[in-house]
């Protein structure tokens, strides 16, 4: 498939920063502070743990939780430090907020993994997938990325591609947004390497408070490491505060690794054969042992790469750009055999970054528009000039046309919910969708919780008998039947509600939800307490 040449509505935003670290940051927050002010971002991920996570704890929690965006955030190697405070200057921010925004990801996964369950966090969903050799078209190295995090409509808003010339170190490339100044989350530098972070929830930590920020390494790895060796050297020495994994590629050596983290060990896996594929799980059995476990996230994890892995090997020898940003949106459960809107598919809600790398070649190609981003198109843009190639790609996308539709409003339904916790007009975005696309599971299963919230215990009734009868992951299933039973409690049918817990609890399912089911089957509660979960179609606590 040839890429077009094609007009974009949204404009990937350009830059090259020389010079001294302070210099580039202050170049950044001089070109983009209004754009970062308008778009949010640095006020967001500051207030993100205590307005979406830990919101219900108590006024002590919340001191502790800035005392550990405060520790944390002051936790910089001299370098990221420089790039922070010239970045403030220019944008006219107060650093220490700047500092204490870039900690949210380590604040986010040391607290979960403190209290060992997943509560209100977000669900991840990065994927990562490389191919050369004998996968690829001509051999050369391809790499294809995800980053699937919270931030729809803050992170997509101002995306960034970012050249950095460094007066010290090496130069290299990021692709982020405006704001994201410590900008090791996705990126390639000039020696071959690029870089790719992925979170994992794990219990594995250090000593309260422990470990630098892994943007910060990120940064690191890309100003300063030749190869994957001197990367695997950098981050073993690395003080994490969680569980990480850093995927590296390497085209001029055609090799790729995976880089898994806890605060107490590194385990690195290289590629076996000719490709990588890597999402949310840790391949090494004693690390994944620690990891915090939720069944929609894992079964996601698991199916995602699977699907990966199988694109490539259907596609080897054809491996292309558009083959790889096709990957990044596809749709297929491989396990029900299904094309869904999303639910175990590697497209994901909150995509708010897709790229493919073609190193060889000189370029990227850089998803454009409003989140989920991998529905594309890519513009391409070359690494290391400022030549303006024109071209973009449209990855293939089987979802048919009516529930693309019934998707838009499912995700209507999702920022109804986030930005306004509006459960009505979630619900009336939900009912849209159900007449779009009656087959997905998660619709429903959305549905019910939504009318739980609003009171229509009838509907809530009908949308978790229906979603149950769907095909779909075990978890899921076992959720529309104790949330369905929930609802006949609340309707005073006793009976019917004992017999629906005591079929979940036969089923054995995931442990809170067992614990929930047979604590409903002993006494019943009048209120049903619900913490939806729009990214996986689940609820965060039973």
């Amino acid at each position: 498939m040839t890429p077009s040449q094609t007009a974009s509505k949204t404009k990937i935003l350009r830059a090259t920063l020389k010079g001294s670290p302070r210099a580039r940051g202050r170049a950044h927050g001089e070109l983009f502070g209004p754009r970062v002010k308008e778009s949010g971002i640095l006020e967001f991920y500051r207030g993100f743990c205590g307005r979406e996570v830990f919101s219900a704890l108590p006024r002590p929690a919340g001191w502790a939780l800035d005392k550990l965006h405060g520790l944390l955030g002051a936790r910089l190697s001299p370098s990221t430090a420089e790039l922070v405070a010239g970045f403030a200057e220019g944008a006219g921010l107060d650093e220490r907020q700047v500092r204490e925004g870039l900690a949210m990801p380590d604040v986010l996964n040391f607290l979960v993994g403190l209290s060992g369950r997943v509560m209100s966090a977000p669900t991840l969903g990065c994927t990562s997938a490389a191919a050369w050799a004998d996968y690829t078209e001509d051999g050369r190295l391809l790499y294809a990325r995800n980053l699937d995090f919270p931030g729809n409509g803050i992170w997509d808003r101002f995306p960034l591609v970012c050249r950095h010339e460094p007066d010290r170190g090496i130069p290299y490339v990021s692709i982020g947004a405006a704001g994201s100044i410590a900008d090791g989350i996705t990126g390639i530098n000039a020696e071959g390497l690029s870089l790719a972070l992925h979170q994992h929830y794990t219990t594995e930590l250090g000593p309260w408070p422990s470990g630098r920020l892994i943007l910060d390494l990120g940064v690191s790895v890309l100003s300063s490491c030749r190869d994957i060796e001197e990367a695997v050297e950098l981050s073993s020495s690395w003080p994490a505060t969680s569980g990480w994994s850093l995927v590296l590629t390497h085209w001029k050596k055609k090799e790729a690794a995976v880089i898994q983290k806890t605060a107490r060990r590194t385990v690195m896996r290289r590629s076996v054969g000719q490709s990588l594929v890597h999402t949310n799980t840790f391949d090494d059995a004693s690390l994944r042992a620690t990891e915090v476990l939720r069944p929609a996230f894992y079964e996601s994890s698991r199916l995602r790469k699977q699907r990966a892995e199988a694109i490539l090997e259907e596609k080897k020898g054809r491996i292309d750009a558009v083959a790889l940003a096709s990957l990044l949106n596809d749709r297929l459960d491989p396990e029900r055999g299904l094309v869904r809107a999303f639910g175990q598919a590697i497209h994901q809600p909150y995509t708010v970054t897709s790229v493919v790398m073609d190193p060889e070649r000189g370029l990227l190609w850089v998803s454009e528009g409003a989140a989920p981003v991998c529905e594309g198109p890519y513009r391409s843009i070359r690494l290391w000039d400022d030549a303006e190639p024109g071209e973009t790609l449209s990855p293939a996308d089987p979802l048919p046309p009516a529930k693309r539709e019934a998707y838009g409003r499912y995700l209507n339904a999702y920022g109804a919910w986030s930005d306004r916790r509006d459960a009505a007009a979630a619900g009336a975005e939900l009912d849209s969708a159900i007449k779009g696309d009656g087959d997905d599971p998660i619709y429903r299963h959305m549905r019910g919780l939504m009318a739980l919230k609003t009171g229509e215990l009838k509907t809530a009734l009908e949308s978790f008998e229906a979603g149950a009868a769907l095909p779909d992951i075990p978890h899921r299933r076992h959720a529309q039947k104790y949330w369905q039973a929930r609802t006949l409690d609340l309707l005073d049918r006793r009976a019917e509600a004992e017999r629906l817990y005591g079929a979940v609890e036969k089923e054995k399912p995931y442990g809170p939800l067992l614990d929930a089911a047979r604590k409903r089957l002993k006494s019943p509660r009048a209120a049903a307490k619900v913490m939806p979960d729009f990214i996986y179609g689940d609820v965060y606590a039973y």
